[in-house]
């Protein structure tokens, strides 16, 4: 064999470098192919000079001999491939009995000796049924992180270290604890103590030490790391109760909670699990307030932490409480969508009141309110659960009578939250319930309303706006988009396109891009800037300072009405499209108005009107 392949070399039929990697690949050897995978070499033609391969589905596949040469790798006999081909039987007893060994003949196998959890687990998964493999997996997980060859990451996609000589896991936690200086690196230590903790059944003292020293630490960082210091708590009541340990603390997460003057931004910047304990420490801590406190709080929770704090008052008797603050929530339209979407979700009993035609109203506000922090954007899972749920407004609307239909049915006409498309299917779900409210929605108002200007279906802007939203367009174009289709691309190479999680986060990425940019191309063309010179100052125009007062009280409000994509409601700057801009808009002096309000329609008389000479945010 090796005379023949001489003879090549002397030919000048192969070159040196193929020749060395030919002796390699001798009959009965294990190869991989970039594209064919996994083969047996079965055989050499010399007369024809091809290479015969036993592929998957290609037995004695030919291929030229300087092809070969470039582009077959030789696997060991000890490689798991190989093993599985000569051995499937013998590979499969490893596998079984002995994790430890198997893991190594697999490192061993996979370039440079390293891979992932990830890249391990289905080359184990391999040699069990569906049934035994999650009960197994887990005690495999378990014997590696007990192992002293292996350092098993915490995270699945990073690299399992084999040692050369074995380390005990429990003594290089607790070195690296040891060494840790500063709030963080200890903090980093401690949990992944905690992770492993099942390690230290057997060695209290060392956990009792660590306590001390948690301990010390709270006390020096609590003054300008409160934050930090409260989890620190939490973490050492967690490794206590992993350990069966009682004993009273001095620190404790009640104790620190009494000097936090913004709970939710405390709660917010905790893992959920932490937070939900620091719930039930608020109300240690405040035990006579508790339930203001959380409930000033609850407009800004998210995810399950709104469940486990409505649980909370439950378990207490006081759903009545979170009721009362929900139910002002809706009268402020101030509700956050978090909070819609868990009361949509959840439809708890004690909260089912809220579910009413103003809660619809509501929920418009809301995504009208986010679209404006998007800069104009329409979109998120509030938007998509009104849209998509085609029972969510049906039951909201099914108990209110025709003319809180009709009011809802007005607002959401001239709401900037929707597409056009998604509004007419809204309304079309409202008409299959009401039927009345079909003229309203053709005629867009009643008989009073069609004798009054209309405002125009231009959308008129203000120049600062209208060149954000050109900026916006222009990096959507030069900038966003060119970036996506490297993304595209990027990801395509990494092959099997149906699993392959980055192509479809990159396409989705670009749906998402064209559709802004649709969206900003149509509000452009619609676009008319101006500078508010020229306002019409007999009445309420787009442009103008309102200044009104409340029939009743006679309180005095101001708003400076302006164009479609200006607003500030801290400024009394409003869009001539919201709803107070359109119950204002036409107005004179003298003449009244309502305005939608927390308790209600309030209604208030037009006391003067001005053009609005200020420079535009």
């Amino acid at each position: 064999m090796s005379e023949q392949l001489q003879k090549l070399l002397d030919a000048k039929k192969v070159n040196k470098a193929q020749f060395e990697k030919l002796l390699k690949i001798q009959p009965g050897t294990y190869v991989t192919h970039k594209s064919w995978g996994f083969g047996h070499i079965k055989d050499y033609d010399f007369v024809t000079s091809q290479v015969l391969i036993d592929f998957k589905g290609k037995p004695a596949h030919p291929m030229k001999i300087e092809y070969a040469a470039d582009s077959l790798i030789s696997l060991p006999e000890n490689h798991v491939l190989a093993k599985q081909a000569s051995d499937p039987a013998g590979l499969k007893a490893l596998a079984q009995n002995d994790s430890t060994a198997f893991l190594t003949l697999l490192l061993k196998s996979f370039p440079d000796e390293s891979a992932s959890m990830g890249q391990i687990e289905p080359l184990f998964k391999e040699f069990y049924t569906p049934a035994e493999w999650k009960k197994v997996w887990t005690k495999v997980k378990a014997d590696l992180k007990k192992d002293p060859l292996f350092s098993i990451p915490s995270g699945k996609n990073e690299p399992i270290v084999m040692r050369d000589v074995p380390v005990d896991t429990k003594s290089e936690l607790l070195e690296e604890f040891n060494q840790a200086v500063g709030l963080k690196p200890q903090m980093t230590a401690i949990q992944k103590i905690l992770k492993d903790i099942d390690l230290f059944q057997d060695s209290k003292d060392s956990i009792l030490i660590i306590l001390d020293t948690i301990n010390q630490t709270i006390e020096r960082n609590v003054a300008n790391n409160l934050l930090s210091s409260v989890e620190l708590s939490i973490i050492r009541e967690e490794i206590k109760e992993a350990m069966g340990i009682e004993r009273e603390e001095r620190l404790t997460s009640d104790f620190l909670l009494l000097k936090a003057t913004d709970l939710g931004k405390m709660i917010s910047a905790l893992p959920s699990a932490r937070a939900k304990r620091l719930l039930h420490s608020i109300k240690l801590a405040h035990p006579d307030d508790w339930g203001n406190r959380l409930l000033k709080i609850f407009n800004s929770l998210e995810g399950a932490l709104i469940s486990d704090t409505f649980t909370l008052f439950r378990d207490e008797k006081k759903a009545g409480d979170v009721y009362k603050q929900l139910d002002k929530l809706v009268r402020e339209h101030s509700m956050n969508s978090p909070i819609i979407l868990w009361l949509a979700k959840d439809r708890y009993d004690e909260l089912y009141d809220l579910f009413n035609v103003r809660f619809a109203q509501a929920v418009i506000s809301t995504l009208e309110r986010e679209q404006f922090q998007r800069d104009g954007r329409s979109g998120g899972k509030l938007h998509d659960l009104v849209i998509d749920n085609k029972t969510f407004l049906k039951d909201i609307l099914e108990s209110a009578d025709l003319e809180e239909v009709k009011d809802f049915v007005r607002n959401l006409q001239i709401s900037p939250a929707f597409e056009e498309l998604n509004k007419r299917s809204l309304l079309g779900r409202i008409v299959k319930m009401f039927p009345e409210v079909q003229s309203l929605i053709i005629n867009a108002s009643n008989a009073a309303e069609a004798a009054q200007p209309k405002a125009p279906s231009t959308l008129y802007v203000s120049w600062k706006s209208m060149e954000r939203r050109k900026l916006e367009l222009d990096k959507i174009i030069n900038i966003e988009v060119p970036a996506n289709i490297k993304e595209i691309e990027i990801a395509k190479s990494y092959g099997d396109l149906r699993e392959n999680h980055e192509f479809k986060a990159a396409k989705e990425r670009q749906r998402i891009l064209a559709r802004r940019r649709g969206e900003l191309e149509l509000m452009l063309e619609l676009a008319q800037g101006l500078d508010f010179a020229t306002a019409d100052t007999s009445q309420v125009s787009i442009g103008t300072i309102v200044t009104v007062s409340d029939s009743q009280s006679g309180e005095p409000l101001i708003y400076n009405v302006l164009g479609a994509w200006d607003s500030n409601p801290d400024k009394g700057i409003i869009s001539y499209q919201t709803t107070v801009g359109q119950a204002l808009i036409y107005k004179k002096v003298g003449e009244q108005a309502e305005l939608p309000s927390e308790a209600g329609i309030r209604k208030v008389s037009i006391k003067s009107i001005s053009a609005y000479t200020a420079e535009v945010e």
